[in-house]
């Protein structure tokens, strides 16, 4: 009998974690730079993405120009860390960029600004920054929102 027990018990607490796999939290994503490379994605020669390699720099997309900034995003091949880089058209050199954590899907993963220029904030796939928006941002892609007032973080 107390064999029956241990066994209905293992195998009721096998069942119990394989429910509970099914239910964890998806990795943070940005699908977008799963899409085919084409000329437009190719990073400006000036400009670097953080501590990305040549081979993580493969990932680099253009997602989006709004204002006259392009904005590059990539991510490193083990998909620790996504950055965006803003590119200004009629000011190139002073383009801007930064890297953040790729880990977490409920914030963003980086925000990075240059005076002047633009504000821009780095979010996973399926996140909508209410609160971003409420504080004059802007979302001009899934994975991409502005400040409204360019090179200024709303609040400061």
């Amino acid at each position: 009998m107390n064999h029956t027990r241990t066994i209905t018990r293992t195998a009721l607490g096998a069942a119990a974690v394989l429910l509970l796999a099914g239910c964890s939290p998806a990795a943070p994503a940005i699908d977008a730079l799963d899409r085919d490379a084409t000329p437009a994605d190719t990073l400006p020669a000036d400009v670097t993405m953080g501590d990305l390699t040549a081979d993580d720099l493969r990932s680099v997309r253009n997602l989006a120009t709004h204002n006259g900034v392009r904005y590059y995003v990539a991510e490193s091949a083990n998909k620790r860390t996504a950055c965006i880089t803003g590119y200004p058209e009629k000011s190139p050199k002073k383009w801007f960029t930064g890297c953040g954590e790729l880990s977490r899907t409920d914030r963003e993963i980086v925000t990075v600004s240059m005076n002047g220029v633009a504000t821009a904030m780095l979010v996973p796939d399926n996140l909508v920054a209410t609160d971003a928006l409420t504080t004059g941002y802007e979302r001009i892609h899934t994975n991409i929102y502005v400040a409204a007032n360019a090179g200024q973080i709303p609040g400061a």
